[in-house]
């Protein structure tokens, strides 16, 4: 799977670019030697004739940001991950496209949609542990929607492979998802499985009420302060929405790493 080169595809087009976060962008290009595309007339993008194509963005990556995300998204094949396909120069790699968006223009779903959107995930991540990665940053943003509305798991930028104790180092993720136990800077490893758990529940809130419970657990937040204390907005909202979904994000979000439950457990329970 190769891809065009950046200048035959004008790839500073608002039509090329996939997503943008803080430290990359991804964009759409053509696979080499397509031309037109042979299934769709007029296609603008089609999983036949294109690849995405990450883009690190180098002001805010160490130079070998590139080498370690490649060769672990490399080592992962389960449908609930994009797929990777190759790194294509000293700053960008060829993955799998998804043309569904992502699951942080999803919120506020119904029960039914988010138990769905949800299996795919853990089971994803069920996958990555059980061959010792953890993604350490799952969030809707990083959630794509492929063919029939599969979700598939993305950016492997904070990915880290897990020791024998399911330690793991730890890299910048994302307040909103990360849990108590990291919220602060001089934390430099942790439980991978136990921060993917806890950053799945929190995604599992964002579906059902279309926002982030709160924007850091650092004990200064209110938010989580009132999640703690059982009471406040979120907790009262998301009760109310569905007692079923309530009692397993509890669990999901134990302020103690090691009695959060693993994946396949809380796979067992959204059956």
């Amino acid at each position: 799977m190769s891809v065009e080169n950046e200048s035959d595809n004008n790839l500073n087009s608002p039509n090329s670019l996939f997503g943008e976060g803080s430290f990359s962008k991804v964009i759409k290009t053509k696979k080499v030697g397509v031309n037109e595309c042979s299934t769709t007339p007029n296609c603008t993008g089609c999983k036949e004739c294109v690849v995405a194509v990450k883009k690190l963005m180098w002001v805010f990556c160490d130079y070998d940001q590139l080498e370690r995300e490649s060769t672990i998204h490399a080592k992962l094949n389960h449908p609930n991950i994009v797929k990777f396909y190759h790194v294509v120069d000293h700053n960008s790699m060829a993955i799998e496209p998804c043309f569904g968006g992502t699951l942080e223009q999803k919120g506020n779903i119904s029960l039914h949609k988010a138990r769905k959107y949800m299996r795919d995930i853990l089971a994803a991540l069920e996958y990555m542990h059980d061959i010792n990665i953890a993604h350490l940053d799952v969030k809707p943003l990083n959630c794509l929607l492929g063919d029939n509305d599969r979700v598939k798991l993305c950016d492997f930028g904070s990915a880290s492979e897990m020791y024998e104790s399911g330690q793991c180092t730890l890299r910048s993720g994302t307040p909103e998802v990360s849990p108590p136990e990291t919220a602060y800077e001089y934390v430099t490893c942790g439980s991978g499985r136990c921060i993917d758990v806890w950053a799945a529940g929190v995604t599992f809130i964002y579906l059902l009420l279309g926002r982030y419970p709160w924007k850091s657990t650092r004990y200064m937040n209110d938010s989580y302060n009132d999640w703690k204390s059982e009471k406040g907005e979120i907790y009262t909202a998301l009760k109310k929405k569905s007692s079923f979904a309530f009692g397993i994000i509890v669990k999901m979000l134990d302020k103690t790493p090691c009695k959060r439950p693993y994946c396949w457990e809380v796979l067992s329970w959204l059956m």
